[in-house]
This record gives structure tokens, sequence and C-alpha cells, in this order.
């Protein structure tokens, strides 16, 4: 995944370990059990892909098309999920634009 290509697929890192990117600036490290390309999804594809993603370690990764999470069960926990990931990267960017 690269910072400007266009897409609207959620990325679900179900195991390994992932470094975030933006104008060649590390942004953040992810592992196992994070999500990747929220913003992209959750604008259906209506904004480029916002950072470049890069493998640090072999990685297996789920993709999750547009569409596909009107399909869930409305019992499906990967809805709240995803928003909790929005909310704690909201917050992590928040305490490093305050501390910078």
């Amino acid at each position: 995944m690269k910072e400007g290509d266009t897409g609207a697929e959620l990325l679900f890192l179900a195991s390994g370990e992932v470094k975030v990117v933006k104008q060649g600036r590390l942004l953040n490290v992810l592992r196992t059990g994070s999500y990747l390309g929220e913003m992209a999804h959750v604008k259906a594809g209506q904004i480029p892909r916002q950072a470049t993603v890069e493998t640090l370690s072999d990685a297996l990764i789920a993709e999750f098309r547009p569409g596909a999470m009107s399909k869930l069960s409305t019992n499906c926990q990967l809805q709240l999920s995803l928003l909790n990931t929005v909310v704690d990267r909201l917050a992590f960017a928040d305490e490093r634009i305050a501390h910078a």
C-alpha cells in the first residue's frame, strides 16, 4: 500500500509487523491484530491512501473489500473494533502533536 494510491480495501494484519510511513517519515509500527487502510475504507475510496505501509517481517494480511462490512452479522465485533482503532490512532496522533 503506497501513499497516494487509490483504494478502499480495509486490511487486517493477522500476523507480522509493518511500518507506516508518510512523506518518508515513520508514523507507526503496527503488529499482529492491527488494521490498515481504515481511512480510505471509511471514506469509501474517496480519498487517496494517506501513508505507505511496508512489511518488517513475514506477514499474513486479510483484505476486506468495500461492502464486505455490510454483509457481516450485526453481532460482528469487527465494526466496533475498527472504530476503536480509529479513535486510538487519533489519540496517538494528538499526543505526538502535543509533544512536538
